[in-house]
């Protein structure tokens, strides 16, 4: 193709393509990074869901045993998730109509999934999950994923323990590596200012074509 399309009316705004490209790279990348991070918190709320059920099954095993002896190996599995970095676990147990919490909280102070209507309109089921909004005292704004079940189920209902998991974005341990990012985003600086640099090199080139078309014309006159 000739550059003198540089010169036409609208043509000459193909030379802008590259950098257009360019940019919707930069919003594509920005979105697959969210994306990455969105299923590996995914992941971390499968395996905390994948916990609770674990422990009802072994709860569930004995139809036989009383309710109040799974207590310890219940408080005990739900402590041990309450430990990990950024993850929230609590057991409750009815206590006058009440959910009173028996197992051991990093700050009493910090999220509390009874003091959502929404939360205690949803354990009416065996089990569930909910998205609790939640911004601690000294923290960021963020979204609580729950997940909720009652044990034992051939306990009555005012018998059974409620085990409540949450993580939240700031769970994740396993982040994307550095230089992942970091080279894309260099490589994308990079190459912008290298499509700027062509630009204007094939701009002064389609002027200076331009002239001396014009300068040939005027001479066979």
């Amino acid at each position: 193709m000739s550059i003198t399309f540089l010169n036409h009316k609208r043509k000459k705004y193909l030379i802008l393509l590259p950098i257009v490209i360019l940019v919707l790279n930069a919003f594509y990348f920005q979105i697959a990074t969210e994306n990455i991070k969105e299923t590996i918190l995914q992941e971390k709320f499968i395996e905390v869901q994948n916990h609770v059920n674990m422990l009802a099954s072994a709860v569930e095993a004995n139809v036989t045993r009383k309710w109040i002896d799974h207590q310890a190996n219940i408080v005990d599995s739900v402590e041990y998730l309450n430990r990990l970095p950024q993850t929230f676990a609590v057991t409750y147990k009815p206590e006058n109509g009440k959910l009173k919490p028996i197992s051991e909280l990093k700050n009493e102070k910090e999220f509390d999934p009874l003091a959502y209507d929404m939360f205690n309109r949803a354990i009416g089921k065996e089990s569930g999950e909910i998205t609790l909004s939640f911004t601690p005292e000294n923290g960021a704004a963020r979204d609580m994923h729950v997940y909720f079940m009652h044990m034992p189920l051939y306990a009555p209902p005012n018998e059974r323990y409620l085990v409540v998991a949450a993580v939240s974005k700031f769970s994740v341990v396993t982040s994307i590596p550095e230089w992942i990012s970091s080279g894309q985003w260099l490589s994308m600086i990079v190459t912008f200012f290298i499509n700027v640099w062509l630009i204007i090199l094939i701009a002064r080139l389609g002027t200076i074509k331009e002239q001396r078309e014009k300068e040939q014309r005027e001479s066979g006159k």
